[in-house]
């Protein structure tokens, strides 16, 4: 058997006898030779700028797509936008309330205790309601409701009603101002209502004063025992509204809770009265010793305002009397 090599060697040399038998080709013409340098030249330009074009496109398809990430990105930060300032808490909630991040429709299940910031929304099911902290504030939330949290100065009611009590004496309480479809609204030192319907908007005052502005017009004044209906319009109907009126039940069983431990049973009636919106009236001094004397213990977690108030009475040496408009206390007679 030849070896592979020497076959290879043998090719060679036979193809290039070939070669030297047939002599050298004849040059083309000059015409042919540059028609056919013109014709390679045209088609080398041609896949060069075909090449150059098909890098741009490509450049440009990956810079849009760069863009529509970073647009995707944008619009996701948006709807997900991360929320301000700590400016209130979650005091109390009951049934289905939840807490809205930015323009998000998913919202998570609010839980007492929670921080809530600047740019969020708190919502209540049909069957929740919620009491919050706000600049010194209790704001509470009724039954299918929605509030957004603007700032620490100003908080806009989409639907629903909503309770703010500034409490007495509360410093700095007269900032904040609340945002409705009538206008808003800004109060001193009170306790009041908004309701927003698809007819309109209302606005009881409880205690103190508020007042209602509305773009184009002369403020609104309520006083405390006003009620406001303010027509989708614009028009305004007034009517009377006592603080102890069924009308204000909603927002005294969402009241936070009062830690009695440790504290006057004085103190305890006085927020009782606040809450059923009414005055608070010793029978005799020596009630009022006894109620600034005494001191309680336990606990009502769980009991509205009415229940807490019996059962507390219930294990100290006074008792409620019956009146109208007022939580009169005396002591029980031996």
């Amino acid at each position: 058997m030849r070896d592979p090599d020497t076959l290879n060697q043998q090719e060679e040399t036979d193809l290039a006898g070939v070669l030297r038998a047939a002599g050298q080709r004849p040059r083309p013409p000059a015409d042919v030779a540059t028609a056919v340098r013109s014709a390679v030249l045209a088609e080398w330009r041609h896949v060069v700028a075909e090449r150059k074009a098909r890098t741009r496109r490509l450049r440009i398809r990956w810079s849009l797509a760069a863009a529509i990430v970073l647009g995707v990105g944008g619009i996701a930060a948006a709807i997900l936008q991360t929320p301000g300032d700590v400016i209130a808490n979650v005091a109390r909630t009951e049934g289905d309330v939840s807490v809205v991040a930015g323009w998000s429709a998913r919202g998570r299940a609010a839980f007492q205790g929670q921080a809530l910031r600047s740019g969020q929304q708190v919502l209540t099911g049909d069957s929740g309601r919620v009491a919050l902290e706000l600049a010194r504030l209790s704001v509470r939330l009724d039954h299918a409701t929605q509030v957004a949290l603007v700032d620490p100065t100003h908080i806009k009611v989409a639907r629903g009603s909503v309770y703010l009590d500034s409490g007495s004496g509360s410093p700095g309480a007269s900032l904040l101002h609340v945002e409705t479809p009538a206008g808003e609204i800004h109060h001193v030192g009170t306790q009041y209502a908004v309701r927003v319907l698809p007819s309109g908007v209302e606005l009881a005052v409880r205690e103190g004063k508020v007042e209602l502005d509305t773009p184009g017009k002369l403020p609104e004044v309520a006083t405390a025992g006003q009620r406001l209906d303010v027509s989708a319009a614009g028009s305004v109907a007034r009517s009377t509204l006592r603080p102890d009126d069924a009308y204000w039940s909603w927002a005294s069983s969402t009241a936070p809770q009062f830690d009695i431990s440790g504290r006057k049973l004085s103190e305890f009636l006085s927020w009782a009265a606040r809450e059923s919106g009414r005055e608070l009236v010793y029978a005799t001094p020596q009630s009022a010793a006894a109620a600034h004397s005494a001191v309680l213990s336990g606990s009502i977690a769980g009991l509205r305002p009415d229940d807490a108030l019996a059962a507390v009475l219930a294990s100290t040496g006074l008792h409620q009397v019956p009146r109208a408009g007022a939580l009169l206390v005396e002591i029980t007679p031996p």
